[in-house]
């Protein structure tokens, strides 16, 4: 192919999933591109580079041509350094940190055909039984539709296997019956598979379920970026983690690639490898290490116990409900939630500064303050649909799923056009196995996108456009058939 056509099609690439493609490299992605054509239904790889350039691109042939850009090299437990990290530093401090029953998620971003998020749900099941009974969530995403599909089969040949302990696969896999082991449903049933372009979409978000992560997985993938891009994602992934949450990258993509990475992200040494923590506040993350007790103050002099009491503190000041708004629709709960918000006087008005107080709170991963918070929205504003759907996007995240079911059709009762209360009903069904049912909800979603333009935001959609949420529901439909 011309160089200039393909310095052309680099750099669409690079824009649409990150994939960086230099000079020196552009025989690999010509090579990609031939082997891509045939499954994308195109004579050769100029054929495919010119429809994909055409206006407007077509992303499902995009995301599949995004399976051959990258190697995709995984099995179960990839790296023992990570997994060493993860079972002997990172579970255990989650654990501890959550011993008062919260939830504890986790984040595989590119996972691929799911080996990783499978593996990180065999290493919860097998070590940390103390986190049974609770509500642990593993959302696992990638760019390519097809490996998602595989990776929601849970049924792998022995490729997948190497370098794993014979027990493994004694205890959480059976013969399936078209060949290959087959993964135990309940550990299946631990992880969430969606499609998310780390690139396009918008997170974190509560419709997407990338908020409040306690850990984040990122391996071998941004070192297939463009270094503006590949840090853009940082800057999201730092948003999408609760303060003292974790973020591992590949081997490759620590700070000799990333040298500044993010403000607020610090790099921490354990053995074989670098991790990154979000700080706490303006303070670094909680070391390994015991805290130093601190010896109690000396008795203070009578004089100064009969001072007179110190001055009674200001009223903090209030942010005016738009400010609040800005600051949630980018992401940043955690300065949205800094100050108190103004209520309007309006019983509407009331509904609507309670409903954005309690988004802040679910970003930040405080489901009960949330929930109460709906609570008080739906008592000041009985016909608004929002608060009953974040209601039951909060119960579905407790894993209290009749009450997220009961709550996402109240939502469709008041407004029967909400598309995200479908998907959400939708996503429910499925992951219950009822495709059927999860089939209509998604035939649904995508009809009523259909009524607003590809670059509109529908209500409570999380900064997610129209035009890609209706991609999602027809993703999941495809599923749904695979099903």
């Amino acid at each position: 192919m011309p160089d200039a056509k393909l310095r052309e099609f680099a750099a669409f690439v690079a824009e649409r999933t990150g994939l960086y493609f230099p000079r020196e490299k552009h025989p690999d992605l010509e090579l990609a591109l031939k082997r891509a054509a045939p499954e994308l239904g195109f004579p050769g790889a100029a054929a495919c580079v010119e429809t994909l350039l055409a206006s407007p691109p077509d992303k499902e042939l995009l995301e599949t041509l995004a399976g051959y850009l990258t190697v995709g090299e995984t099995y179960f437990f990839r790296n023992k350094a990570d997994f060493g990290a993860l079972g002997n530093i990172i579970f255990p401090a989650l654990a501890a940190a959550r011993a008062g029953g919260e939830s504890v998620r986790v984040w595989s971003a590119g996972c691929a055909t799911g080996e990783e998020p499978y593996s990180l749900a065999m290493l919860l099941d097998r070590s940390f039984p103390e986190l049974k009974g609770r509500n642990v969530s593993i959302l696992a995403t990638d760019i390519n539709s097809r490996a998602l599909r595989q990776a929601g089969r849970g049924v792998y040949g022995d490729w997948s296997f190497r370098e794993v302990p014979r027990d493994i696969k004694e205890i959480y896999f059976t013969k399936h019956r078209g060949g290959g082991l087959a993964l135990l449903p309940r550990i299946k049933e631990m992880v969430a598979f969606s499609y998310l372009n780390l690139v396009e979409d918008s997170y974190p978000s509560l419709l997407t379920a990338t908020n409040a992560m306690d850990l984040i997985l990122c391996r071998n993938v941004l070192m297939y970026f463009r270094q503006d891009l590949a840090e853009a994602v940082l800057r999201k992934f730092h948003a999408s983690l609760r303060e003292g949450g974790w973020l591992l990258l590949g081997p490759a993509e620590g700070p000799l690639t990333f040298p500044d990475l993010v403000p607020g992200l610090k790099a921490a040494q354990l053995p074989g490898l670098t991790v990154y923590r979000k700080l706490v506040g303006k303070e670094p993350a909680p070391s390994f290490a015991p805290p130093v007790p601190v010896p109690a103050p000396a008795a203070e002099p009578a004089a100064v116990l009969m001072a007179a009491p110190p001055a009674r503190a200001a009223e903090p000041e209030k942010r005016p409900l738009e400010e609040a708004a800005a600051l949630y629709g980018a992401g940043l709960y955690t300065g949205a939630g800094e100050k108190p918000v103004a209520l309007p006087a309006t019983e509407t008005g009331n509904a609507a500064a309670l409903l954005l107080l309690a988004r802040e709170q679910a970003g930040l991963g405080r489901l009960a303050e949330a929930a109460e918070l709906c609570a008080k929205a739906i008592a000041a504003d009985k016909f608004a649909p929002g608060a009953n759907y974040l209601l039951g996007s909060i119960f579905l995240e407790e894993g209290r799923l009749d009450e997220a079911a009961r709550s996402f059709r109240r939502a469709l009762y008041l407004a029967p056009d909400h598309a995200p209360a479908h998907l959400a009903l939708g996503n429910l069904f499925l992951r219950e196995g009822k495709t059927g049912r999860a089939s209509g909800h998604f035939r649904n979603a995508a009809a009523l996108l259909e009524r607003y333009g590809p670059d509109e935001l529908p209500p409570d959609s999380e900064g997610m456009s129209a035009g890609r949420l209706g991609e999602l529901a027809r993703a999941a439909l495809a599923r749904c058939a695979d099903d």
